[in-house]
């Protein structure tokens, strides 16, 4: 799978936490990106709600995704690699897109 091949790379360059499997994160960043989905079980957002709250639930994700797999902190004499810029828009190939499930064509 591509992105999950992506990830693996992330993860081997240090920005992402090596600890998870490439398609256990994409799963999880697939499900908190599907919150306010069509499908999602608690709130669904519509195109009527203001630019502002869908930018407010964007800038969200993104914090989730960022603390949840950001690399532990290295030691005080290795320096930390660069943080990953999440971009969003219709070209970025980032959520809420929907992708097949892992492992199917």
């Amino acid at each position: 799978m591509p992105k999950a091949g992506a990830i693996a790379e992330a993860q081997a360059a240090g920005h992402i936490d090596p600890a998870f499997d490439p398609a256990d994160v994409h799963a999880m960043v697939i499900a908190l990106a599907m919150t306010w989905s069509p499908a999602g079980i608690i709130y669904t957002a519509t195109e009527d709600d203001p630019e502002a709250e869908h930018n407010r639930r964007r800038a969200a994700l993104a914090a989730a995704v960022h603390r949840a797999f950001t690399p532990p902190p290295r030691g005080p004499d290795q320096h930390r690699p660069p943080r990953l810029r999440l971009r969003w828009g219709p070209d970025s190939h980032c959520p809420p897109r929907l992708h097949p499930p892992i492992g199917r064509p």
